[in-house]
């Protein structure tokens, strides 16, 4: 797959090693962002850029080093540069981590726990498989899906496109 991939002439290997480096992007509608590169999905070619918080109404940003992950579709990218000079700055995705508020609400082990245990309970009155233990953080769904804390639809690994599209809208429906 990582030969075959191709985001804006980066194959998969270039991507993950240019994660961190400043960039720029220009959308068909003529608007910019400018920031670091977080990632970019292999599936969707979804662009994850680290940015400068958006102004609010009055135009202030509530802190210089306030940042956030803004997420752009490859089909609206009218054109993506990275940084490759030597004089860029560069930073670790720990301290892009850093930057990006958790929601408390999200990142408690109680919520963690409890969002577990709302999966296992909604699958299982539907009559699907699930295997998991107290030990083991992993819900396994299918012996196909396997959820992985903080069991949000971002965190499904599958390589069955339907069946984990399926998964994360439970998971979804959990969240309303």
């Amino acid at each position: 797959m990582a030969e075959d991939w191709r985001f804006f002439g980066s194959n998969l290997r270039d991507v993950y090693s240019l994660l961190g480096s400043t960039c720029h992007v220009t959308l068909k509608g003529g608007k910019d962002y400018s920031g670091y590169l977080y990632n970019v999905d292999p599936e969707t070619l979804t662009l994850l850029l680290l940015v400068q918080a958006p102004e609010d109404k009055e135009g202030k940003v509530d802190s210089q080093d306030y940042k956030t992950i803004v997420a752009i579709r490859q089909h609206v990218i009218k054109d993506f540069s990275i940084d490759k000079s030597p004089a860029s700055r560069k930073i670790t995705m720990e301290d892009m981590d850093r930057c990006v508020p958790v929601s408390a609400s999200l990142a408690s082990p109680e919520s963690i726990l409890a969002r577990k245990a709302q999966l296992i309970e909604l699958l299982r009155s539907t009559r699907i498989p699930v295997e998991t233990t107290d030990e083991d953080p992993v819900v396994h769904i299918l012996n196909s899906a396997h959820v992985r804390p903080p069991y949000l639809p971002s965190s499904v690994d599958c390589p069955n496109t339907v069946i984990r599209e399926r998964v994360k809208a439970i998971i979804q429906e959990l969240q309303q």
